[in-house]
């Protein structure tokens, strides 16, 4: 910062690098560019970010989500986790995997504000979901019986409302009894049946396991169309 007596301006020099304050802003006693690279040199020049080679999501800090530039800035402030800066993606190129990452904190009362270059190595993993549905995991079955034609549109309508939901179907079964369909969360199962309450199925449980000591069920559903 620059002093003043009896109305002249005393110029400082950077300890450091020797840069004016009549050139550069000063923060204590080193000039902003010190200051930036003292703050800024154990920041990571390339962050790791997982992504799903099956259904193309990345890792944030609420799990995995379709990627979108307000997903990409969430995941690279969950990668970078620096809770003492205001860290924000100013861009990104895909070419040449470089983000261009913006930091901003306070030093000696005075705001400071800086980029830097980043290299993003996505990781090819399958999340958590995709793992379920290829493991063959379920929490719910819904049992269709009844004239074909029916079921032919009800499952179709359930596979739509379950992949625009966030869950996904594990397996498909079809016998001449109708069709049975597994989903992978009860609570779109439930959600289903909730947004279409003119569907009065009969309702059961079946014991498949325990969880932390206790007992965890799966929902089935048995849906008739005569």
């Amino acid at each position: 910062m620059i002093h003043e007596f009896k109305g002249v301006f005393i110029t400082k020099y950077c300890p450091k690098c020797n840069r004016s304050s009549d050139d550069v802003r000063f923060i204590g006693q080193f000039c902003e560019y010190c200051v930036i690279d003292r703050i800024g040199s154990d920041l990571p020049k390339e962050i790791k970010i997982p992504l799903c080679r099956s259904c193309g999501r990345i890792k944030t800090h609420i799990g995995f989500v379709a990627s979108s530039p307000d997903s990409l800035d969430d995941a690279v402030r969950f990668s970078i986790h620096r809770p003492d800066f205001e860290v924000s993606l100013v861009s990104y190129d895909k070419a040449t995997s470089i983000a261009v990452v913006q930091f901003e904190k306070e030093v000696e009362g005075e705001p400071v504000q800086f980029t830097k270059d980043i290299e993003i190595k996505f990781t090819n993993i399958l999340c958590p979901l995709c793992n379920r549905e290829r493991s063959g995991y379920y929490e719910a079955e819904i049992q269709l019986r009844g004239i074909y034609s029916k079921l032919s549109v009800m499952e179709k309508r359930i596979l739509d409302f379950v992949n625009k939901n966030g869950s996904f179907v594990s397996q498909i079964k079809e016998d001449k009894n109708g069709v049975n369909i597994y989903i992978g969360s009860r609570d779109v199962a439930n959600a289903f049946f909730q947004s279409n309450k003119k569907l009065k199925p009969i309702k059961s449980y079946e014991l498949y396991g325990l969880k932390a000591g206790k007992r965890v069920y799966r929902n089935i559903y048995s849906l008739r169309f005569e």
